[in-house]
């Protein structure tokens, strides 16, 4: 995953939430705490993947599975 592509998915993913929000100010709160739970796992992903692929100074077979398994919903390419 690189920072642009996630850059894009912050973007989408706050503007969804404020605008379930009702566009109240005193919707923002909840909001931001939604955008948190929402993407705080597929971030920590995102840098758990990116360590793996400084360490190895590639793409491992394995990294990629675990992207691809992730991408795409009720699906598993690794195994």
């Amino acid at each position: 995953m690189q920072s642009g592509s996630q850059s894009v998915e912050d973007g989408a993913t706050i503007a969804q939430c404020l605008a379930m929000a009702g566009g109240e100010k005193e919707g923002v709160g909840l909001a931001l705490k939604v955008y948190e739970r929402l993407r705080k796992p597929r971030v920590e992903l995102a840098s758990r993947l990116g360590r793996k692929v400084r360490l190895t100074g590639h793409m491992s077979i394995i990294a990629s599975r675990e992207i691809a398994d992730r991408r795409i919903p009720n699906r598993t390419f690794s195994k």
